[in-house]
């Protein structure tokens, strides 16, 4: 009888052990989908989203706007946007490769024949950045609700 009794508290802790590294490799997974799914921009999208009004989100895009039109043309490009992004002292330092420009631009949507931004498409293009934000953060947090089985989980 106390064989089986030790058996039975192998196998249970045989058994629990298998259901936490189950569990573990789920949520590393879910971690890196993530990661693999966080955009270049994220940590200045991160600060531009602790806006207080309209207006303050409007006056930040454009005080970048201004740092990065460095020839004063009233237009952006690519190797300004990259220049500028180095030069904002994010640790590591932001980095937006040419796929990034592709997505940040919606391949050229917001730009005109040149490839170039004027100050109207760059708000609009980072308003739309900061939505994908947004949405990658409440997905992220659902994501963690449900992992964690708490419906009340802040979002």
């Amino acid at each position: 009888m106390s064989f089986n009794i030790i058996v039975a508290v192998l196998i249970e802790g045989f058994m629990s052990s298998m259901l936490e590294d189950l569990a573990s490799k789920r949520i590393l997974a879910e971690t890196r989908e993530c990661h693999r799914n966080a955009g270049s921009l994220d940590p200045l999208l991160a600060t531009l989203a602790n806006f207080t009004s309209p207006q303050h989100l409007r006056s930040q895009i454009d005080l970048l706007f201004d740092m990065w039109d460095v020839d004063g043309g009233g237009v952006i490009d690519f190797q300004e946007i990259k220049t500028g992004l180095t030069k904002l002292g994010y640790v590591p330092n932001i980095y937006m490769s040419d796929e990034d420009w592709g997505t940040f631009s919606q391949h050229g949507l917001f730009c005109d024949e040149y490839d170039h931004m004027d100050r109207a498409r760059f708000q609009l293009a980072m308003r739309f950045q900061i939505d994908e934000y947004s949405q990658r953060l409440l997905a992220n947090k659902m994501v963690q609700s449900v992992r964690e089985e708490n419906e009340f989980a802040p979002i």
